[in-house]
This record gives structure tokens, C-alpha cells and sequence, in this order.
């Protein structure tokens, strides 16, 4: 609803058109609420943090871009006009929610059949893994009009969950190397790619006799944003305390500062850029605020997430693990000095 409050400027003729403010404003929304702990991921390994912090991160970007796809699908849709009546909109909800990742299931199965009868070939059941992956987006997107990302996100569940099975140690090592690879190629794809046109689209509003507007807008953005993942993690961490490992307050900070924008939102956002259905007014503003919000998080906070977690040290070391480092050390020096006691007393050395 904050977005609404400004987003009525991009959306020219609305008494006349199918795309209305609020929906473009609930597209924004969906857009942004996505995470990528990619780089924060990155700065937890190089300072060795627990597993524990990892996981949140990790659980997080999970359930955020699952839902965040998901709605900007429904909402997606909605703004070009594919619904006319609630009915077919709650029944084009229902099937974006269940249909896509029904099919990614299918699809899985089928491969997890397909690879029990390959077990000697190791890269051809890499390959069949991956392959049908891509084949499920698209066919899903294109033959069946449903979500592409959701649909991909459950096959790969189905196969980590059972296909794995149907590979042995060897494939299993391969897989893994394989699709680590491929994935940081298509990370580093889609910064570079959208850093081109994130160029292109915050330089097209400096020569714009309403860029203060722009600007203004872009940096309300970035504060509500803060804001929200603030009231979220407070609105929440009564549950997180009560519930698997808890939440201490300066993991709670660590939490809101490493709420950060990266490669699905810049996916999203070229999805909007390339489309021709929508108004160019209404697409260069969603453009602008999806790519200036990303630069901004990923400069303000993706810098200075290591000062801020050597800073807080969530993690300090407990005070008997000194004491029984020192008490090893010394029993280690007094087996040294006996074992050479006795060497020199041995007749070899005599």
C-alpha cells in the first residue's frame, strides 16, 4: 500500500486500461520482497560462522523467492490483463500455486525413472538432470501459460529428494560439481546483463525534467523496504525464539542487514523490461525502482555486512574452551619434555 501512494504517477489512463496502480504497486512488492544470500553467504564462510546463521539465510531466500515468484506471476498477469472477473482470478491463482509445482513433480518422477535405467552413465544422468530442468521451464511458461521458476524449484526438490537415489557416488560428485559451475556462470550472467540495463534505465531519468522525482521515489523505496523487513523480523522473532534454534538480537540485526536484492530480483525485473504488454512509463518506473533498490542494498549493506558481524561477534568463544586449549598445550609441552628427557638418556644418543 506504500508503493500505491506514488505509483499512481507511472500508470497513465487508468480509467481506460487494465493496469491499474494497485497492481502495479503489488507487482513492485512481490519484486522486491525476494532474497539472494549469495553474497552474504560468501562474507558467513570466509569469517566461519555456524551453520546456524547459514541455515537462516539459506531457509529464507528458499520461502522468499518461492512466494515473491509466485505472486509476481499473479500479479504479472494481472496487469496485462488475463483476468476480467474474480473468479477467473482466484481460479488463475490457484492454478499458478498448484499446477506449476504439480508439474515439476511429474517431470521429476519421470527423470528418477529414467535415470534407474542408466546407472553406468554417470554424465549422461547429469546431463538428463539438467536438461529436463530447463525443458520443464519452458514448457511450463510456454505451453502451459504457468510459473516457469516454481515449476523448475519443485523438480529440483523431487529429484533432491529421491532422484539422488538413482545416482551412485561417482554421478552424485559430478552432478553436484556440474551445477555449482553452471550456477555462479548464470549468477554472474544475470549481474552483468542487468547491470548493463540498470545503466540504461537510471540513466535515462538524469536527462528527465522529473528525475528528482525519480530519486525521491527510488530512495522512499529503499527506506520502506528497511522498514518492512524490520517490523517482519520483529513480528516474527517471538516464534523464532520458541521455535528450532532460537534467535538472539544480534542475529536478528545480522538478519535485517543481510536481507539483500540480487539475482532473482534483477531476473524479475528484466522479465518486465523486455515485455511490450505493459505501458513505457509504467515500465521504466518498475525498471528504476527495481534496479536502483538493488544497487542500493547490495552497495549500503553487501559492503558493510562483515564490519557490522566482526563488529557485533554473534558468536564469541566460550571462556572454558581457552582454558582447555591451555590445559592441552601444557599436557602436550609435558609429553615433549619427557619424550627428549628420555632420548637423551637412551644409549643411541650417548
Amino acid at each position: 500500500m506504500f508503493y500505491y501512494t506514488y505509483m499512481q504517477q507511472y500508470v497513465p489512463n487508468t480509467a481506460d486500461s487494465d493496469q491499474s496502480p494497485l497492481t502495479a504497486a503489488f507487482l513492485l512488492a512481490s519484486t522486491l520482497s525476494s532474497t539472494d544470500p549469495v553474497a552474504v553467504l560468501s562474507v558467513l564462510n570466509a569469517v566461519n560462522a555456524s551453520d546456524k546463521l547459514c541455515t537462516m539465510f539459506d531457509g529464507e531466500s528458499l520461502i522468499n523467492d518461492g512466494s515473491a515468484v509466485l505472486l509476481f506471476q499473479f500479479f504479472f498477469y494481472l496487469l496485462q490483463g488475463f483476468s476480467e472477473t474474480p473468479l477467473s482470478t482466484f481460479i488463475m491463482f490457484m492454478k499458478l500455486l498448484f499446477a506449476g509445482p504439480a508439474l515439476g513433480c511429474f517431470l521429476g518422477f519421470l527423470v528418477y525413472l529414467w535415470l534407474n535405467c542408466f546407472r553406468k552413465y554417470p554424465m549422461t544422468q547429469c546431463l538428463a538432470v539438467i536438461t529436463v530442468c530447463y525443458i520443464a521451464y519452458f514448457v511450463a511458461e510456454v505451453a502451459f501459460s504457468l510459473s516457469g521458476p516454481l515449476t523448475a524449484v519443485c523438480y529440483g526438490l523431487f529429484i533432491k529428494s529421491y532422484g539422488h537415489i538413482a545416482l551412485d557416488r561417482e554421478a552424485q560428485h559430478k552432478h553436484h560439481t556440474l551445477v555449482e559451475g553452471l550456477g555462479l556462470m548464470a549468477n554472474c550472467a544475470i549481474f552483468i546483463i542487468s547491470g548493463i540495463v540498470t545503466y540504461g534505465m537510471m540513466s535515462s531519468v538524469f536527462h528527465r525534467s522529473d528525475g528528482g522525482t525519480y530519486w525521491l521515489h527510488l530512495f522512499l523505496t529503499y527506506i520502506f523496504l528497511n522498514v518492512a523487513r524490520i517490523f517482519m523480523i520483529a513480528l516474527f522473532s517471538p516464534f523464532l525464539r520458541r521455535t528450532g534454534y532460537g534467535l538472539s538480537w544480534k542475529e536478528a540485526i545480522l538478519l535485517f542487514w543481510g536481507g539483500l536484492r540480487g539475482g532473482i530480483v534483477l531476473a524479475l525485473g528484466l522479465r518486465i523490461e523486455r515485455d511490450g504488454n505493459l505501458e513505457s512509463e509504467l515500465t521504466k518506473a518498475l525498471s528504476f525502482f527495481i534496479s536502483g533498490s538493488v544497487f542500493l542494498i547490495l552497495v549500503v549493506h553487501g559492503m558493510t555486512f562483515e564490519l557490522l558481524y566482526r563488529w557485533l561477534n554473534p558468536y564469541p568463544p566460550k571462556p572454558f574452551r581457552r582454558v582447555y586449549l591451555e590445559a592441552v598445550m601444557k599436557m602436550i609441552d609435558y609429553q615433549y619434555m619427557e619424550e627428549k628427557q628420555a632420548l637423551n638418556n637412551h644409549w643411541l644418543f650417548n
